[in-house]
């Protein structure tokens, strides 16, 4: 089970909810206004791709390689969007992932369902 799927039963939110609430939860504070003001269109593509390779995560080191290259994913517009912090935090990214999968660390073998359900049979 990945981080997205894992996310979605977790918090029983669809996969285009998972992406704006993962976006929403990754962006530092100020940058989040952007979004609650409807300027978040292109502005932050680069955003909706890292979580999309986020969302295939399968544990928690591959999280954070894909976070470690975030300058590769803005390109030119790193040291910028660096600077001005209009862009995901990989602490706040990591935090949710790292929550995520040791919730999914604690389930029996074999069962990824949420709140402890058994699965018998397959």
């Amino acid at each position: 089970m990945n981080f997205a799927e894992y996310f979605c039963q977790e918090r029983g939110v669809t996969r285009e909810e998972f992406e704006k609430l993962l976006l929403r939860q990754g962006l530092y504070p100020h940058a989040r206004l952007l979004l609650r003001a409807g300027l978040g269109g292109r502005i932050f593509e680069c955003e909706r791709e890292v979580i999309a390779d986020l969302a295939l995560a399968n544990n928690l080191k591959c999280v954070a390689s894909i976070l470690s290259r975030l300058p590769w994913y803005y390109g030119r517009r790193w040291k910028m969007r660096h600077l001005l912090r209009l862009r995901l935090s990989s602490k706040r990214l990591l935090n949710v992932a790292r929550e995520a999968f040791s919730k999914m660390e604690k389930l029996p073998l074999g069962n990824h369902s949420p709140r402890g359900s058994v699965r018998i049979g397959g």
